[in-house]
């Protein structure tokens, strides 16, 4: 699977290369001179883009540390915190005597790891996949919050949902702006999660939030009347208040499926391709 293996491999990129030892694949590393103004992000986002596209696979072995830092410029103690982000993303794994090696990100990678992955792949027909996994995980994510919200939440955690959805219905009132109506939206959130009692989705959020503003906007190709989205809101309330944590879970499904089919579709036609 990595670099041990025999697979008469070569990488078609420019940069250094450097033999893995006891094999004979040659891994190059896109090293030209790095942009000092953002040294360490750049050099990790470049191995980075370089491990999520393939280029660099499960097991290969990077060029030493020393021939990396020369060719890019830059000393090694800033090319260890670089590594030093790659591991923590569950990307490489730097072992004393082994060098530093690729790991494959779908076993020891971070849910972070997504928000890189969507990057990588815009503009290819794989966005929809990845898009797809995103989105899979908000609406599910959101479905189970809901249920919880219903069967945990107090009456102060519901008047708190109902505070977010009157703040957010004044500033469709006054036609505020997207990123304003944007962030009230996700208060909406925050305090449907919080009524969940859950650490741990209360976390994921944070996550999931950042997944879904690396998504494009379709609000202009299906936008949702003010009066509609404030209501959907409230009904939501109406079935925690009622502790229905079925019918929660069942209409958080519906909402956000009728906006990822949305999304899903916009995306095939501006990638021009399919789910692969």
């Amino acid at each position: 699977m990595g670099a041990i293996v025999t697979r008469g491999f070569r990488v078609a990129l420019t940069g250094l290369t450097v033999m893995g030892i006891g094999c004979d694949t040659a891994i190059h590393l896109m090293v030209d001179p790095i942009n000092r103004r953002s040294v360490v992000d750049e050099i990790a986002d470049r191995i980075r883009r370089q491990i999520l596209e393939g280029a660099i696979r499960p097991g290969d072995r990077l060029p030493a540390e020393r021939d990396i830092a020369l060719e890019m410029g830059v000393n090694r103690l800033t090319l260890r915190q670089a590594f030093a982000r790659l591991a923590a993303q569950g990307l490489i794994r730097v072992r004393q005597g082994d060098g530093t090696r690729a790991t494959d990100f779908r076993r020891h990678g971070t849910l972070e790891v997504l928000l890189d992955l969507l990057g990588s792949v815009r503009g290819s027909p794989r966005v929809l996949t990845v898009a797809r996994d995103v989105l899979e995980l908000r609406r599910n994510a959101a479905a189970d919050v809901s249920a919880l919200a219903a069967e945990r939440g107090t009456t102060d955690d519901f008047d708190a949902i109902g505070r977010s959805v009157d703040a957010l219905a004044s500033l469709l009132a006054r036609a505020a702006p997207r990123r304003d109506v944007e962030r009230a939206e996700v208060e909406i959130s925050r305090a449907v999660v919080r009524a969940s009692g859950n650490l741990a989705y209360e976390l994921l959020l944070n996550t999931v939030h950042r997944l879904s503003e690396a998504l494009p906007s379709i609000d202009h190709l299906a936008p949702i009347p003010p009066d509609l989205l404030v209501a959907g809101y409230r009904s939501l309330l109406a079935l925690l208040r009622a502790r229905d944590a079925d019918g929660a879970h069942r209409a958080t499904v519906e909402a956000t499926r009728v906006f990822d089919d949305a999304l899903l579709e916009h995306l095939r036609a501006t990638a021009g391709g399919r789910e692969s």
